[in-house]
C-alpha cells in the first residue's frame, strides 16, 4: 500500500482525524501565539506586557471556573445526546456564563488589588469589560469542544487560525498606546466576529433537532453529577496555570511575569496537543465504549511519534526561541526547558482522566488533579521567592510527575467498582498498552500505521457516522 493510501486510510479512523484536526489547530494557535506576544513584547514596554499579560490570565482563570469543566459535559454526552442536543448545549453555555460571571464578581471583589491589577477595578466600565470578556471567552472555549463532539473538529483550526490573526493585527493597531489595556482589549475583541459565526452554524444547521434521534444519555442526576464533578476535576487541574503567574507577578518584579508568560504560552500551545488528543479520545470512548482499550493504543501511539520529537526539539532550541521576543527573554529559556520536558507526565495524566472521564468516574481522576495541583503551588510559593522564573518550572515539572505517578497507579489497579455497561474490559497493564503503542508507533513513523479495530471503519465509524452531513 503506498503512503498516500495509508495515510488516507488513517484519515478515516475518527480517532485520528478529529486529532489531526486538533494538532493542526495546536499548530496555528503555537505560531499565531508565539507572534503575539512577540509582537508585544517588541512594541510595548515590558511593564505593560507584564500587566496586560496578568490581566488575560486572570480572565482565562476566572473564566475557566465557568466552563473548563462543562466542556467534558459537551465532548462525553453530545455524542450521544440525539434531539437533545440543542437544549444540552444551551443548558451548559447558560450555565457556565453564569459560575463564570459570579466568579468575576468575586476576583474583582477582593482578588483583583492583591494581585496586582487593579486596573480592572478603575472605574465600572473597566469591571464591565471584564464581564464582558469573561463571557465572550467562556463561549468561545465552549464551542470547540461541541465542533470535536459533532465530528466537526475540521472547523476549529479554521476559527483558531482566524483569532490568532485577527487579534495579531489588533494588537498592532492599538500599539499606540503602548498600554496594557491595548494588549487585552486586543485578546477580547478578536473574540466577537468569530462567537456570533460559529454559533449560527451550531444551531442553525449542525446540531440535532428534538425527535430527529432519540437520546442516550444517562439519567439526570448521573448527568449533574458527572458536570459537577469532573467541573472540579477541571477546575482543579487548570489553578497552576493562571495563579502562578500571579504568583510571579506578585513575588517578583512586573517585567518578571512578561518573561515568565511568553515561556508559558509557548508551553501551553504544545501542551494543547495533549489536551486536544484526549479529547478526542472521550468522543470516540463515548461513541464506542467497548473499544475503549484499542483507542487508548491507538492515540498513545500517535502520542509517542508527536510528543518526545517535539521535546527534544524544545529542550535544544529554547534559548533562540525565547531570544525571538527579545535579548532579555534568554532569561526564561531554561524555565522552558522545564515546561518541555513536563508534556511526557502532563500526556499521561490527560489520557488516564479521559478514560476515567469516558467511564464516568470522578474518585480517581480527582485524586490526580487534586495532588498535582496541589504540589505544583505548594512548590513554586517556596521555589519562586529563593530561585525564581527556573523554580516555578521546577514546581511545575514535579507537579505533573507526581500527577503522572498516581495516573499510572490508577491505570494499573484498574477497575474498582462497577463501571458504565461496556466498559468492563478497560482493566489493562499499563505496560501492555505503552509496548504496543511503541510498536505501533515506530511503523506509523514509516509510515505503515497499525490501525488495530480500524479494519471494520475504525472505533466509533459505525456509530459516530450519523453525526456527520
Amino acid at each position: 500500500m503506498s503512503y498516500v493510501a495509508r495515510l488516507n486510510d488513517v484519515r478515516r479512523v475518527p480517532l485520528y482525524r478529529s486529532s489531526f484536526a486538533l494538532m493542526l489547530t495546536t499548530g496555528f494557535n503555537g505560531i499565531l501565539g508565539f507572534a503575539y506576544w512577540v509582537l508585544a513584547a517588541r512594541l510595548y514596554p515590558a511593564k505593560a506586557v507584564g500587566i496586560g499579560a496578568g490581566a488575560i490570565s486572570a480572565m482565562t482563570l476566572v473564566s475557566s471556573l465557568g466552563w473548563i469543566g462543562l466542556q467534558y459535559v459537551l465532548l462525553r454526552f453530545v455524542p450521544v445526546a440525539g434531539g437533545a442536543q440543542t437544549r444540552l448545549v444551551r443548558l451548559t453555555y447558560a450555565t457556565a456564563i453564569a459560575i463564570g460571571l459570579a466568579s468575576a464578581g468575586v476576583f474583582m471583589a477582593g482578588f483583583a488589588h492583591l494581585a496586582g491589577l487593579g486596573v480592572l477595578t478603575d472605574s465600572p466600565w473597566t469591571v464591565l469589560l471584564f464581564a464582558a470578556a469573561i463571557a465572550l471567552w467562556i463561549v468561545f472555549s465552549l464551542q470547540d469542544p461541541v465542533l470535536i463532539s459533532l465530528h466537526r473538529a475540521g472547523w476549529v483550526p479554521i476559527e483558531n487560525a482566524t483569532f490568532g490573526a485577527i487579534k495579531a493585527v489588533l494588537l498592532v493597531v492599538l500599539a499606540g498606546s503602548a498600554s496594557a489595556w491595548a494588549i487585552f482589549g486586543a485578546w477580547v475583541l478578536g473574540l466577537i466576529g468569530l462567537v456570533v459565526v460559529i454559533n449560527v452554524a451550531l444551531f442553525g444547521k449542525f446540531l440535532k433537532r428534538e425527535r430527529e434521534v432519540s437520546p442516550r444519555l444517562p439519567s439526570r442526576r448521573q448527568l449533574v453529577r458527572f458536570a459537577a464533578g469532573h467541573h472540579f476535576v477541571a477546575v482543579t487541574a487548570a489553578i497552576p496555570d493562571s495563579l502562578v503567574s500571579l504568583l510571579v507577578l506578585s513575588l517578583m518584579p512586573g517585567a518578571a511575569n512578561a518573561y515568565y508568560y511568553s515561556a508559558w504560552a509557548v508551553s501551553f500551545s504544545f501542551r494543547l496537543l495533549a489536551v486536544n488528543m484526549s479529547s478526542a479520545l472521550v468522543v470516540e470512548g463515548a461513541l464506542a465504549e467497548a473499544k475503549v482499550r484499542s483507542l487508548v493504543r491507538q492515540v498513545s501511539r500517535l502520542a509517542l511519534v508527536v510528543v518526545i520529537p517535539l521535546v527534544v526539539f524544545v529542550v535544544l532550541l529554547a534559548g533562540p526561541i525565547m531570544r525571538a521576543f527579545g535579548t532579555e527573554y534568554d532569561h526564561a529559556a531554561n524555565l522552558l526547558r522545564l515546561f518541555a520536558i513536563a508534556l511526557i507526565p502532563f500526556t499521561i495524566v490527560n489520557f488516564v482522566i479521559a478514560v476515567e472521564r469516558i467511564r464516568q468516574r470522578v474518585g480517581p481522576a480527582l485524586l490526580i488533579a487534586g495532588a498535582s495541583t496541589v504540589a505544583t503551588i505548594g512548590l513554586d510559593l517556596w521555589l519562586i521567592p529563593s530561585a525564581g522564573l527556573s523554580g516555578a518550572g521546577m514546581g511545575w515539572l514535579v507537579g505533573q510527575t507526581l500527577g503522572a505517578v498516581i495516573a499510572i497507579w490508577v491505570a494499573l489497579r484498574g477497575d474498582s467498582g462497577t463501571p458504565p455497561e461496556g466498559t468492563e474490559g478497560w482493566r489493562f497493564s499499563m505496560g501492555e498498552i505503552w509496548r504496543r503503542a511503541v510498536g505501533g508507533s515506530v511503523r506509523f513513523a514509516r509510515p505503515a500505521l497499525e490501525l488495530g479495530d480500524s479494519a471494520g471503519g475504525g472505533p466509533g465509524t459505525a456509530t459516530g457516522g450519523e453525526l456527520e452531513s
